[in-house]
């Protein structure tokens, strides 16, 4: 089985061997439940979402989940309460349990560790870390993509005419493939290009990444363009 790291390509990755696994994402607001969506099923997991522990609690009973994503944070029934819920029923003791929290406080990891939880993500979601738990706690052997063609190459080396747009909407752009909002990544490209159609090129180099889901690819080739 292949580590995930970057020497490895995470980029490329394109969905794994073996069944489908189902998670089940629980977090009151929606936007947070549509990133993990938007990331996730392309690579081929079955995704149910809930809004609440007390939501969460009633899908785990109705569906068999291999996983579970919960926010720490939500009215009616935090992921505090859900995890300890699921750690005193047996029939759901085995499933790995990983919080999520903008929190920056080491007590919010300890309390989640003490609930039951397997493990920890802070927020906003770093792609590769959501899928190096992902990989640790499913036992997944990633597939991977290995394009003939390396868009990798630097912009000036790739195409003379790409034009670049201004540092700042440069790092607006990292700052979402970093979050892995891909969605809102594409919908900033496509108004870049009606703006501007000097930077259609440009575009659509980025949308091209963001419909194959090469999060780090798109990383990589923005860096280079603010040092270009």
């Amino acid at each position: 089985m292949q580590p995930i790291s970057e020497a490895n390509s995470l980029y490329s990755i394109v969905g794994f061997k073996g069944n489908k696994n189902q998670i089940l994402v629980v977090d009151d607001k929606q936007e947070n439940r549509s990133v993990l969506v938007d990331l996730l099923q392309p690579l081929g997991f079955k995704i149910v979402e809930a809004s609440n522990g007390q939501e969460g609690l009633y899908q785990l009973k109705k569906t068999q989940f291999d996983l579970v994503i919960v926010d720490l944070v939500m009215p009616i029934m935090d992921g505090f309460e859900m995890t300890r819920r699921i750690r005193s029923l047996p029939e759901f003791y085995h499933i790995p349990v990983i919080a999520t929290s903008a929190s920056v406080y080491q007590w919010d990891r300890e309390q989640s560790q003490n609930a039951g939880c397997n493990d920890f993500l802070s927020k906003p979601l770093e792609v590769e870390e959501l899928l190096l738990k992902l990989k640790t706690w499913l036992k997944l052997e990633w597939e991977y993509d290995y394009p003939e063609n390396n868009i990798l190459q630097t912009p000036a080396e790739n195409s003379p005419d790409l034009v670049i747009p201004s540092s700042e909407i440069l790092s607006s752009l990292i700052k979402l493939a970093k979050r892995g909002r891909v969605l809102e990544l594409e919908a900033e490209v496509i108004k870049l290009k009606q703006i501007n159609p000097d930077l259609s090129l440009f575009s659509d180099r980025i949308k091209c990444l963001t419909q194959d889901f090469k999060i780090t690819q798109i990383k990589e080739f923005l860096n280079q363009c603010t040092i270009n």
